[in-house]
């Protein structure tokens, strides 16, 4: 985990770092323009329980500064989430016994964001948004006291709609994230068979953030 929180802040200081390079454009709105926030769907699937360093999920991002880069950002994303043996009662990717299946996922996305156009109305703002970048996907599961875990590099891409309120809140649904990756081999867990797709993860989530600008 410590590997990890320094992992983000590297990242979090070279794109920071690139963005306020850019020579800002004649739009204030994008001047220093941070957002940040958090996946719901994942988050909900336990219920919001056990919230804290082994269950969470966080973004940050920016939208570039220039007219020249204007329709581009970054985004960081980590999602860490317990999997509940309710949500994985009915996982369709599972099949033999999951009484007592517990897992956890993790998610990392380093995003390059395109922003094709914006439509604005009064305090509303309505915002597509196309992604891709690297990532890195790892799994585990544990039941009857065994466990097995799984991890893969990543090439996502990815679509959601956005809408902003008074230029400060922020949704985004859906968010869907089509990924690559280097194999996730299928395995079994005594007689559990863990049957995901190997080399490609589809994932629907629900950002919900707030915008900063100074």
């Amino acid at each position: 985990m410590k590997i990890l929180g320094v992992f983000v802040m590297v990242i979090f200081a070279i794109c920071s770092t690139f963005a306020q390079g850019l020579k800002p454009g004649s739009d204030k709105e994008h001047k220093r323009n941070f957002y940040f926030g958090f996946e719901q769907s994942e988050l909900l699937q336990n219920r919001y329980k056990n919230l804290g360093i082994d269950n969470f999920t966080f973004f940050v991002g920016q939208r570039f500064r220039s007219d020249k880069w204007e329709k581009f950002g970054w985004r960081f994303l980590i999602i860490n989430a317990e999997l509940s043996e309710e949500h994985l009662g009915t996982n369709m990717f599972i099949d033999g016994p999951k009484d007592g299946l517990t897992g956890n996922l993790t998610i990392v996305r380093l995003y390059l964001d395109y922003y094709p156009f914006e439509l604005k109305k009064g305090f509303f703002k309505f915002m597509p948004i196309v992604s891709t970048g690297l990532g890195y996907n790892s799994d585990g599961f544990a039941r009857n006291n065994k466990s097995v875990y799984r991890k893969a590099l990543a090439i996502p891409f990815s679509a959601s709609l956005s809408y902003t309120f008074f230029n400060v809140i922020f949704f985004e649904f859906p968010v869907v994230d089509f990924t690559f990756q280097t194999r996730m081999k299928k395995t079994y867990l005594n007689d559990t068979y863990i049957n995901f797709p190997e080399y490609f993860s589809i994932y629907m989530w629900i950002n919900l953030g707030l915008k900063i600008r100074f």
